[in-house]
């Protein structure tokens, strides 16, 4: 269960398939920070 804080609101702008998944392409403009491997990203109340 989520229960940080919501600091930026994001599209997805496109889905791309990968060998192990699928890679999540995200438009944040205001959003100022560069995410890295590791890093904790909510979608809909989900951690990715």
């Amino acid at each position: 269960m989520f229960t940080g804080i919501i600091q930026h609101l994001g599209t997805v702008h496109a889905v791309e398939p990968r060998p192990w998944g699928r890679r999540l392409l995200i438009d944040a403009p205001d959003w100022a920070h560069t995410p890295r491997t590791g890093d904790s990203i909510a979608v809909n109340g989900v951690c990715l």
